[in-house]
């Protein structure tokens, strides 16, 4: 008896405490300084499956190239790779997929308000099919709710996202130069530099272009652009981006071990 009078007495307390004092309390990626171990991989349309069981390699688009070594030209293989390096590396994740799928808060969080994912991993490309979302939800996560963030090459098209990681794309274009690590950073520990791509890899690479605002740092370098970005936030969250060619960016070595540790 005294027991459930205990019990209701909370449930009566806690559903008059303020809302801001419920958020505040919660509004961390870290429980006991931990980091929640499990990824949300936001995509756009890139998954061929409309069931969303199988996740295989794009086939051909029936477009070329004209580059005699590789002429033909296949779908978007990003996510591919993202969702096989997570799964080789025994990482949880779960996928939302912005052709089908809302954002809102409950996708990052649960019932009492607590974040279900340590790091957000952004892979939305442009298109026609993403439905109508609310991208300020992303901004909220990551600065109100410190979980981590990282975008992937020219995928951070949507609203708001370039904010998060403090940068401003202007394009890209192809380019030979070598990827170079700049600084001392935990993530780029230990990394070889330049970054070599795997043997047999024969491609014409596009190099992202982008401004870094203040406050963003970059750690790896092509020629005078950042490659791979970080910023920091109060709160302990980073957000990453990972530049490069979304089509062979993880023939990489070392892009795989910076994604990895991002």
């Amino acid at each position: 008896m005294k027991r459930g009078i205990i019990c209701a007495f909370f449930l009566l307390y806690s559903m008059f405490l303020p809302a801001n004092a419920m958020v505040s309390s919660k509004a961390d990626a870290t429980h006991g300084g931990e980091r929640v171990f499990r990824v949300l991989l936001v995509i756009g349309d890139q998954w061929e499956d409309p069931a969303s069981y199988v996740v295989s390699p794009p086939g051909p688009t029936g477009k070329y190239s004209g580059y005699d070594a590789t002429p033909d030209m296949a779908g978007p293989v990003d996510f591919h790779h993202i969702a096989m390096l997570l799964k080789s590396w025994a990482i949880p994740f779960d996928i939302v997929r912005l052709d089908q799928q809302w954002l809102n808060r409950y996708t990052f969080l649960d019932m009492h308000d607590f974040p279900k994912y340590g790091t957000i991993i952004w892979d939305v490309n442009k298109s026609e099919k993403i439905l109508p979302q609310d991208y300020s939800i992303v901004g909220e996560m990551v600065m109100g709710y410190g979980l981590g963030f990282i975008a992937i090459a020219d995928r951070v098209s949507q609203p708001g996202i370039q904010d998060i990681l403090g940068i401003r794309r202007t394009g890209s274009w192809e380019s030979n130069a070598p990827m170079e690590v700049t600084g001392s950073h935990f993530i780029t520990e230990g990394v070889a530099s330049p970054l070599l791509a795997d043997s047999g890899t024969v491609a014409h690479m596009q190099r992202q272009q982008a401004v870094l605002l203040d406050g963003t740092e970059a750690i790896v370098r092509q020629g005078p652009y950042g490659q791979v970005t970080v910023r920091s936030y109060p709160n302990g969250s980073h957000a990453v981006w990972i530049g490069n060619d979304p089509s062979w960016l993880f023939s990489f070595s070392g892009m795989r071990t910076i994604l990895r540790r991002s």
